[in-house]
């Protein structure tokens, strides 16, 4: 009889953890991101057509999200991001 309310006890508590688990990731999901604008050169020094990108950190990752956008066309050191 003692062993059974300690099981359902054991249970409800780990449901109820569960449940806060949930919540807590539900709201580390809403995290803010940050538009940039980035323009580049092409290799041979021809200006590229400016992209939008969307991050969730800065300046930096906005460079690593835009290089694919120009296809390899870009200079990596070329590419300029600035906030929307």
């Amino acid at each position: 009889m003692r062993t059974g309310k300690i099981v359902r006890w054991s249970v409800a508590t780990a449901m109820g953890l569960s449940a806060l688990s949930f919540t807590a990731v539900g709201t580390a999901n809403a995290e803010v991101s940050y538009t940039y604008t980035c323009t580049a050169e092409d290799w041979s020094g021809n200006p590229l057509p400016a992209v939008t990108v969307e991050v969730r950190k800065g300046k930096n990752q906005a460079r690593y999200a835009a290089r694919p956008e120009w296809r390899g066309q870009a200079k990596f050191e070329t590419i300029e991001c600035t906030p929307v």
